[in-house]
């Protein structure tokens, strides 16, 4: 979504979803990697310039986040996601999922964002990991016997997203 950005900046007129089937450099939080070596996860970012954006309420955005996720993958699947503050979801003890939230903004006196961008990995369909992350990780696959198909999270999740930040969802 930066990439894209760079290039064509005035897709940030109205917010923007870019998904991948695969990702080469996975990104956590703290500088960490976020493993996604597997067309079976759903690589989502949300690109966006919210309406307003308060940076002492950065807790709340993750908070809100993480239970719109969960709130998609519970009217999606039998699942119910649980949340660790701030932005891992787990299912049991086992991760499944994380967000990722990236800023920009030209100038620190003004406290207008150029643009946000919401980073969501969910593991959907993985049938296994690594040796290094088996027992700490899970798919909705593995816990429920059954595949989804990824793009069936996509809208519900960009509709869910938007009003957290003032924004509406269109259809184009």
């Amino acid at each position: 979504a930066k990439r894209l950005l760079k290039k064509r900046p005035e897709l940030l007129h109205q917010s923007f979803v870019v998904i991948a089937d695969r990702q080469t450099h996975g990104k956590g939080t703290k500088g960490r990697t976020w493993y996604s070596d597997s067309d079976g996860g759903l690589y989502y970012s949300l690109a966006l310039v919210p309406h307003s954006f308060q940076f002492d309420s950065i807790e709340f955005y993750h908070q809100a986040i993480a239970e719109a996720i969960q709130s998609v993958v519970a009217t999606l699947t039998p699942v119910a996601l649980s949340i660790r503050f701030p932005n891992d979801l787990y299912i049991g003890e086992k991760k499944v999922g994380g967000i990722l939230m990236e800023s920009a903004m030209n100038s620190a006196q003004d406290s207008q964002l150029d643009y946000l961008i919401i980073g969501i990995g969910l593991n959907i369909n993985q049938s296994s990991f690594p040796q290094y992350l088996s027992n700490i990780a899970t798919s909705l696959a593995l816990e429920t016997q059954r595949t989804y198909s990824k793009k069936q999270f996509v809208k519900p999740l960009t509709q869910t997203l938007l009003p957290i930040f003032g924004l509406t969802y269109v259809k184009e």
